[in-house]
């Protein structure tokens, strides 16, 4: 009898190895083609409920890899988002992380928007958490953060009293302090976007980048980490709630955001924009609406919205659609090359570019 399940094991287990072998080599083929067409491929690492939603992502290297979602939900991945582990933070089951930063392996800090507005920090690999920042002011809703390598940090949410409001950090988000009277000021009817974590970016050494959306479209941009500010008019679509700037990345050429109509997703050429370190506006062309944009390390740009995943190497002034998924989120690892996406319905991805990655 022992023989005989020893030898059905082995049997069953090179039946999986040959399936394993044969599900590979198909996917690698399937790759290759695509790739051949001159496109990138997205591979789905995750998929889990379809009421759960993650749009906040963040990579350190090209292994560890940690999200961030609806329901208090969190998961982080050490081997490039082969294996996941996901958990939920005690006492904020009902809180949505928009958006998440990784200090080191073993500390993150997490941004949830809504009523309470509450971020959290974990500081042994997410074993266990404790709550940096909580309001329950309904006037506070942040859309996004970022961080500087010394530890300085900055959020920003909706206005008050006619600015948009800032919440800052010098310890890595340890505390945080409300600033309501040096953000940028806005027009009524103007707001930001917490669509993925990326309307808000640090830049250098004291650049801050935000885009915002609704009544006005404008880029705000700081030289002295948010102490004054300058403003850009963008000629995308706005003038109502559900338009406007979504996300933006800083390149060698420039800034580009994306964005347009979340509610009406049709292609239209007023959904991306670049502005060029010469302070040039260019528009680029044959994109629907999307939620989130990031650089390459090779140079091209990436954006992802509900209608799927499209590619631009020139630039940004034209597009190739090479996913129908929808996604909320991108990142590039910090110290690697590795491009992850997250959306809906739990889904995780990795954009690859060759077809050994």
């Amino acid at each position: 009898m022992k023989r005989q399940h020893l030898l059905f094991a082995l049997i069953s287990l090179t039946v999986i190895a040959a399936v394993f072998w044969y599900n590979s080599m198909k996917n690698k083929e399937l790759i290759k083609n695509h790739l051949g067409q001159g496109k990138p491929v997205l591979m789905k690492l995750f998929a889990g409920k379809t009421t759960q939603s993650f749009r906040g992502i963040d990579a350190i290297n090209d292994s560890i890899v940690w999200v961030s979602g609806n329901l208090g939900t969190f998961g982080k991945s050490l081997n490039g988002g082969e294996h996941w582990v996901f958990g939920k933070i005690s006492g904020a089951d009902s809180v949505d992380f928009r958006d998440i930063h990784l200090v080191n392996e073993q500390t993150a800090v997490v941004l949830g928007v809504g009523n309470p507005t509450a971020l959290y920090k974990t500081t042994n690999g997410g074993n266990t958490w404790h709550l940096v920042y909580y309001t329950e002011d309904e006037r506070q809703f942040f859309n996004a953060f970022d961080f500087w390598a010394d530890g300085t940090g900055i959020a920003f949410g909706d206005p008050i009293n006619n600015r948009l409001a800032l919440l800052k950090t010098n310890d890595f988000g340890e505390t945080w302090v409300l600033d309501t009277t040096s953000g940028p000021q806005t027009v009524p009817g103007e707001a930001g976007f917490a669509a993925s974590g990326s309307s808000l970016r640090c830049y250098g050494d004291s650049t801050i980048y935000i885009v915002s959306g609704g009544a006005r479209c404008q880029l705000y941009v700081s030289d002295n980490r948010g102490a004054q500010w300058r403003s850009i008019a963008l000629p995308m679509v706005q003038g109502n709630p559900s338009q406007g700037g979504f996300s933006l990345v800083v390149h060698d050429n420039g800034v580009s955001v994306v964005g347009g109509d979340y509610i009406n997703n049709e292609d239209t050429t007023a959904t991306i924009v670049t502005v060029t370190n010469n302070n040039e506006m260019r528009l680029g062309k044959g994109l629907p609406y999307q939620s989130t944009v990031c650089a390459t390390p090779s140079g091209a740009l990436l954006s992802f919205g509900t209608m799927g995943g499209y590619i631009s190497t020139d630039g940004g002034m034209h597009w190739q659609q090479f996913s129908e998924d929808a996604m909320h989120a991108l990142t590039v690892s910090k110290n690697g090359q590795n491009i992850f996406a997250t959306g809906p319905q739990g889904r995780i991805g990795r954009v690859v570019f060759n077809v050994d990655q």
